[in-house]
């Protein structure tokens, strides 16, 4: 039983414990645990911003490290996103959101309709890199190709975010 309001779970288990070296093994029966506290870690990881002057708060924020990049993503419920891909000798300071400093940015509105930063900015202003945490703010021009051509603005974007 997990009782969410006081935070404690209750319950039975068994198990067995093997040796790997000798093979011997014992066979744990009727475990019980009863009111156990435990405690749920909340994210402090943030990202919004402002879509065509509408707020835009993502539910789901995570960032990686990876091929010398480091992409933050904010993603809603409904599936839009915002995705910012950095270098990862990235430093505090201010960038143009460009391909020749390899900053991309772009807002997903959905499977289909993708808007690509053609001009913008970011202000990287605190980076730890030994605890992987970034925190800034942003703010592009997009453009949707395909299926039509159609653009959008981005403004008023922040982020805070602890990358693996």
């Amino acid at each position: 039983e997990i009782d969410t309001t006081h935070k404690t779970i209750t319950g039975t288990f068994s198990f067995n414990l093997i040796d790997k070296v000798s093979g011997a093994g014992v066979h744990i029966t009727s475990g019980e645990i009863n009111k156990i506290t435990y405690s749920v870690a909340a994210s402090s990881n943030s990202m919004k911003a402002k879509v065509a002057d509408t707020l835009w708060k993502a539910t789901d924020v995570f960032g990686f490290a990876n091929n010398n990049k480091i992409v933050l993503t904010g993603t809603k419920t409904d599936s839009t996103s915002i995705i910012i891909t950095i270098p990862d000798s990235i430093k505090t300071d201010t960038f143009s959101i460009n391909s020749s400093n390899h900053i991309i940015t772009q807002y997903n509105k959905s499977k289909t309709e993708v808007y690509m930063a053609t001009r913008g900015q970011i202000i990287i202003t605190d980076l730890d890199k030994t605890s992987h945490k970034i925190k800034g703010s942003f703010s592009f021009h997009g453009v949707r190709s395909s299926p039509t051509v159609d653009s959008t603005e981005i403004t008023a974007g922040t982020f805070y975010i602890q990358y693996h």
